[in-house]
């Protein structure tokens, strides 16, 4: 309890020490999404139970595997651009990735019981082996102009890393009481902390449909 306390407190201090603006992404010239930093305060009401005449940002990790691990897409939401129904391991709480090519993204989201207990159980018997994660992930804002939801954050393809450390400790936890923000179904808040592996790759951020810029996530590293 004590290190997923203390693990906790770093990431809130990791984001006042940034700082980052809940829900803010700067621009740059041109109109292109050239931030320094992405965060986003997702609305996770909305990712269980989209409702058309609410317009906040919603996201979701639609795959995930820790550790050769595979985690259940068990969740039911909605993808806001069409209505059509998404499946999903984690409806996203926040996401903050500071655009760097070696930057981690660290994540906040709600599980199923059932994915709060593989968790668990990998952190309690210390199975995560080299920690390697791979998962893709999209969060959706609103364009007032538009009047549609656009993707503000995705990549075409499965992004691969590994779990973020202090020291020899994982940064990654789960809580042990259900999360209060949405009652049905039960769910368990999580955080996760992801660096890149040294394998170029790229994602995509928006700031408004047709407004997008590709970043490159991981470096080649030498022979």
């Amino acid at each position: 309890m004590k290190t997923h306390l203390l693990l906790a407190l770093k990431n809130v201090l990791r984001i006042v020490s940034l700082g980052v603006v809940a829900g803010a992404l700067v621009l740059g010239s041109g109109g292109t999404a050239s931030a320094p930093q992405f965060s986003r305060a997702l609305d996770a009401v909305q990712g269980f139970n989209f409702a058309k005449a609410k317009t906040t940002p919603v996201g979701y990790i639609t795959s995930l595997k820790i550790g050769g691990t595979t985690f259940a897409a068990d969740l039911n939401g909605t993808d806001p651009t069409g209505g059509s129904p998404l499946r999903s391991v984690a409806v996203l709480t926040s996401v903050l990735w500071a655009t760097g090519v070696t930057d981690g993204f660290s994540l906040g989201g709600l599980l199923s019981a059932s994915n709060k207990r593989q968790l668990s159980a990998m952190l309690a018997g210390g199975s995560l082996a080299d920690g390697s994660v791979e998962m893709t992930l999209v969060t959706y804002n609103y364009d007032a102009a538009q009047r549609t939801y656009f993707k503000s954050l995705s990549s075409d393809y499965v992004l691969k890393g590994v779990v973020e450390r202090m020291g020899t400790v994982f940064n990654v936890m789960v809580a042990n009481d259900a999360s209060p923000m949405v009652q049905s179904p039960v769910n368990y808040s999580m955080q996760l902390s992801v660096k890149p592996i040294g394998v170029p790759q790229t994602v995509t951020l928006a700031i408004a449909v047709g407004k997008s810029e590709v970043k490159q996530w991981g470096l080649v590293v030498a022979p």
